[in-house]
C-alpha cells in the first residue's frame, strides 16, 4: 500500500530527479585542474608581462655585485618608482653597444626557420623571453637628468653635482679610470657605468655614439630588485645611497680662500 501511494504520488520519481539535474551540474573534477592551471599561467603571463622581467647576467661588467651567470628579477614598474642614481638597471641596446659575442643570434634555441621564428615571437608577444631582440645591458645609474658628473679627483673618485662618491659596491683591485669625462646629464636620460670599472664598456666608451653615452629613459626596462639564482647568493637590492646627493642647482658651494673647511 505505501509502495503504491508513493509510485502514484511521484515521490520517488522526483527525487531521482533532483539527484539527476545535480550530477548534471558538477563538472568532473578534471575539468576544475584545468581551469585551475590555465588561471594560473594567465596570472602568471600578466605578471611578468606588466611588473616584472627575469634576466640573465652575460658578462663582469657588474663585478662584484653581479657575476656572469646570476639570475635576476627586474621591476618594470617605473612610473610608480622612478629610476634613481645608484640604482641598478636593465635597458635596451639601442645603441650597439654590446660585443659580437654578447648578442642574441638564436633566441628561441631553434634552427632559423619559419617554425623557430614563429615561436620567438609566441614566446615575445607573451613576455616569456623579453620583447627586444637587439640585446639588453645591465650597468649602475650615476647621473640623471640636470647632474653634473666628471671622473676624477684626486683621490680617483667619480664626482656628481660636487660630490665626490663613496662607492663600496666597487669591485677591489681596480687599477684605473680610463676615459676621464665631464658631462651634463640631459633631462630623460641617464649617466651609466658599471661597478667592475675595469671592465665594463659603459657610458664613459661610448660618447661619440648617437647619444654621447646617455641611455635614454624608454630605453629602461627597469631597476634589478633581487637575484634569485643561484640560490647561495640569494640578494635584494638596495639603492647604496646615491639618491640623496644634492641636485646640480643646489650643490655645495666650494669653500673661500683662506677658509678652514
Amino acid at each position: 500500500m505505501n509502495e503504491s501511494l508513493s509510485e502514484a504520488t511521484g515521490e520517488i520519481p522526483a527525487r531521482k530527479s533532483r539527484k539527476s539535474a545535480k550530477e548534471k551540474n558538477q563538472s568532473p573534477w578534471w575539468k576544475d585542474v584545468i581551469i585551475g592551471v590555465l588561471i594560473t599561467i594567465v596570472l602568471t603571463t600578466f605578471v611578468k608581462a606588466f611588473m616584472f622581467q627575469q634576466f640573465k647576467i652575460p658578462s663582469e661588467s657588474m663585478e662584484n655585485t653581479l657575476q656572469r651567470g646570476d639570475q635576476i628579477v627586474v621591476s618594470e614598474m617605473k612610473n610608480f618608482q622612478p629610476v634613481r642614481r645608484g640604482d641598478i638597471v636593465v635597458f635596451e641596446d639601442r645603441y650597439d653597444w654590446l660585443p659580437v659575442e654578447y648578442k642574441d643570434d638564436n633566441p628561441t634555441g631553434f634552427d632559423a626557420t619559419a617554425v623557430g621564428q614563429a615561436v620567438d615571437k609566441g614566446l615575445r608577444f607573451l613576455r616569456i623571453r623579453p620583447e627586444y631582440a637587439g640585446g639588453y645591458l645591465v650597468k649602475r645609474v650615476i647621473g640623471v637628468g640636470g647632474d653634473e658628473v666628471s671622473c676624477c679627483n684626486e683621490k680617483n673618485q667619480v664626482v656628481v653635482n660636487g660630490v665626490a662618491l663613496n662607492e663600496p659596491y666597487l669591485k677591489d683591485g681596480l687599477d684605473s679610470m680610463p676615459f676621464p669625462f665631464d658631462v651634463t646629464v640631459p633631462q630623460g636620460k641617464y649617466w651609466v657605468m658599471g661597478d667592475n670599472r675595469d671592465n665594463s664598456g659603459d657610458s664613459r666608451y661610448h660618447q661619440d655614439d648617437l647619444n654621447q653615452g646617455f641611455v635614454d629613459e624608454n630605453q629602461v626596462v627597469g631597476r634589478a630588485l633581487l637575484r634569485y639564482f643561484p640560490l647561495a647568493r640569494w640578494q635584494t637590492f638596495h639603492n647604496p645611497g646615491l639618491d640623496k646627493l644634492p641636485e646640480a642647482s643646489s650643490k655645495p658651494n666650494p669653500p673661500k680662500a683662506g677658509s678652514s673647511k
